[in-house]
């Protein structure tokens, strides 16, 4: 196991350099001089995080106002539970079509096929993905922090109330923190019950449905009952559920919400461990190398080939083959084109052309000449970029 957190630890430390390449900082420098440039960059991401977080506050407070103008702190949590519950249950659903733990082909051969614990190394492989979910869950919940902190701190809010305002942000992130773990922890658990040695559990997607129904069925009643059903029975269960992310707005005793939300990630956890008891890696490996040299060729700026990857793993080996149509000549490739269009059909592609409309419709309001050249300019380039994309996919 020792050889494996070191290979583990060297793939987190190279993904670490690469974003801090961003920075032009060494993580192998030890000199003095590079610890003090570590030291500035702290200070100065956290100020600049701290100043954009305060400006997408302003304008959540106007959101709280509007889902809840009553309570803008029930708004906040309806919020933060809506995030999560969403978020839950899409990756649930991903967890079960395809392993949440994610092995390089490298893995594959040097962990996969060895007799090592399976609990263990499903327990170390799932802190930098725990990290990478969880950075958008906290900026979230600092900027709802804030939020609340601007409609319920009296008066102007001045440098000498910044710690308070601060806190307000500070206590809805340390308090998301064990629930956002416990709710990983669960998807991979429900994934890796999938993938045992002995059989493959497909029909545990149908769980899905429920659990969507039930959640969307809990916002409705926390949303719409909660007034008349606060004497109801079950009116007990929605505030034991509410209560750790509720008092990370303020109201409620943070310390018994940091005590029950950690259990409850501790139990998580011990689930997932328990499940990985007999965790098929040679199968999970199987399903995710290609996901990982995806990550890899996108982060590294090889997009064509990493479109290439996309479109082969959308399609499928196990598919068969498209009947084409008896054209000849010219009229095969009008059935090409139709094929292109039909499978290249997503969102990314949808965007460039729905952004090339505004830039268009934007155009007539700018006041002048130069403002004007410069949109042109950057719409010329956007519509040359993706009249060629299918193109460049003909010749690669």
């Amino acid at each position: 196991m020792r050889a494996v957190h070191w290979l583990r630890t060297r793939q987190e430390e190279y993904e670490l350099s690469y974003w801090l390449s961003f920075v032009a900082y060494d993580q192998r420098d030890r000199s003095f001089n590079n610890r003090i440039y570590l030291l500035y960059i702290i200070l100065f991401f956290s100020v600049w995080i701290f100043v954009v977080l305060t400006f997408f506050a302003s304008a959540g407070s106007i959101i709280l106002r509007l889902v809840n103008p009553l309570n803008p702190i029930r708004a906040a949590l309806f919020l933060e539970i809506l995030l999560l519950g969403v978020w839950s249950v899409v990756a649930f659903w991903l967890s079960l079509r395809r392993s949440p733990v994610v092995f390089s082909e490298e893995d594959e051969v040097l962990i996969c096929q060895t007799p090592i614990s399976r609990s263990l190394v499903t327990l170390r492989w799932i802190l930098m993905p725990w990290v990478k979910s969880g950075i958008l869950f906290w900026l979230a919940a600092i900027i709802l922090g804030f939020s609340v902190a601007e409609t319920s701190m009296p008066g102007v809010i001045t440098a000498n109330r910044i710690l308070e305002y601060a806190g307000y942000g500070l206590r809805a992130w340390v308090v998301v923190i064990p629930v956002h773990l416990a709710l990983f922890a669960l998807q991979w658990a429900v994934g890796i019950l999938r993938l045992q040695k002995d059989k493959e559990r497909q029909g545990l997607a149908w769980l899905v449905i429920p659990a969507a129904l039930a959640l969307f069925s809990f916002l409705w009643i926390f949303t719409f009952g909660a007034d008349s059903t606060a004497r109801m029975p079950w009116s007990q269960i929605v505030s034991g559920i509410t209560y750790p992310v509720l008092a990370g707005f303020g109201q409620g005793n943070i310390f018994i919400s940091l005590l029950t939300s950690g259990l409850f990630a501790i139990t998580a956890l011990g689930v997932m461990v328990w499940s990985s008891g007999t965790f098929s890696l040679s199968r999970a490996a199987q399903e995710t190398r290609e996901v990982d040299t995806l990550e890899a060729a996108s982060r590294y700026g090889f997009t064509d080939y990493a479109r290439q990857l996309q479109d082969q793993r959308r399609l499928g080996v196990n598919r068969a083959p498209t009947r084409l149509p008896a054209f000849t000549g010219a009229g095969i490739l009008i059935w090409k084109d139709l094929l292109q269009s039909q499978r290249s059909l997503h969102l990314s592609s949808a965007f460039i052309w729905v952004q090339l409309f505004l830039l268009l419709l934007g155009f007539a309001f700018l006041p002048d000449l130069g403002s004007r050249a410069l949109v042109i300019g950057y719409w010329v380039i956007q519509l040359g970029q993706g009249s060629v994309i299918r193109l460049r996919g003909d010749l690669a």
